[in-house]
């Protein structure tokens, strides 16, 4: 197929503790939407992910490399403008610099998912929780408990994610840590 770089960048980021309450975009839960969004309407292969460079960093910047099938190139093209414009408009006040650059580098034979694999990569990327999830009862504008999905990475023989978990309230993080568990064990990960 035609292989295709795309790049999510211009995100503000900043760190995962100071900062999650700005709500401002994680590139990696970004990039796992454009993916879905891609799937709803072409066939794709996906070969490369990576995103983030610290777990308790909200990430600025996600790389993916894709195949499609030659003759939904220009559909695929539309696709990532459409999805450009749909994320600008959500976070126009919060990320003014949100971009997706898209080149395409031609026709191309790749190593690349399997289409379950890449269903169970995408799927984590568009449940695993992300950001504030409770804020303090007790004291206004203090985030209780939320969570960072700072690092992703496709390699040879695995996806990984580093996620940084923080929460005033231990019950709160260890019941965290078994939600994301229990969600990578039901799709097969560890």
């Amino acid at each position: 197929g035609s292989k295709y770089n795309i790049v999510l960048c211009g995100l503000r980021g900043g760190h995962s503790g100071s900062e999650i309450d700005k709500y401002r975009g994680n590139a990696n839960i970004l990039m796992g939407r454009l993916l879905h969004f891609i799937g709803k309407n072409i066939n794709f292969d996906l070969c490369y992910l990576k995103g983030g460079l610290q777990d308790n960093a909200i990430p600025r910047e996600a790389q993916a490399e894709i195949l499609v099938h030659e003759k939904d190139a220009y559909e695929f093209e539309e696709l990532i403008s459409r999805f450009e414009a749909t994320i600008q408009n959500e976070f126009r006040i919060i990320e003014k610099n949100i971009t997706i650059y898209c080149e395409d580098k031609g026709p191309s034979t790749e190593r690349a998912l399997t289409a379950k694999t890449k269903e169970r990569v995408v799927f984590l990327l568009m449940t695993i929780p992300d950001g504030v999830q409770k804020m303090s009862p007790e004291t206004d504008s203090l985030v209780q408990t939320s969570l960072n999905a700072g690092i992703m990475r496709l390699r040879e023989n695995s996806f990984n994610m580093q996620i940084c978990i923080r929460s005033s309230v231990s019950s709160e993080k260890y019941a965290l840590g078994d939600k994301l568990k229990y969600l990578t064990e039901t799709i097969g990960g560890t």
